[in-house]
């Protein structure tokens, strides 16, 4: 299932059955709006997300995308599995 957040013109969706809980994208947040608790599922704090896409980019399994009205944009991942 994925989760939708921060409910602006863009969106960070996680897709969290891909999600391995690495925690890359929580070391990488410039603005510390991603939290992985132990034995949790990894959170957003939307008050926190500039939709910068850092994540997106280092994200090593592509769970995390950014969507804009609705349409997944297209952001290069660095990192991801292809």
């Amino acid at each position: 299932m994925a989760f939708l957040h921060n409910p602006g013109d863009k969106m960070l969706v996680i897709s969290h059955p891909k999600c391995v809980s690495c925690g890359g994208c929580v070391g990488i947040c410039p603005v510390d709006a991603l939290n992985l608790e132990e034995g949790r599922d990894l959170n957003v704090d939307n008050e926190k997300c500039i939709n910068c896409a850092a994540c997106v980019r280092f994200c090593p399994v592509g769970a995390l995308k950014v969507k804009k009205d609705g349409k997944e944009m297209t952001i290069e991942n660095s990192s991801a599995e292809k």
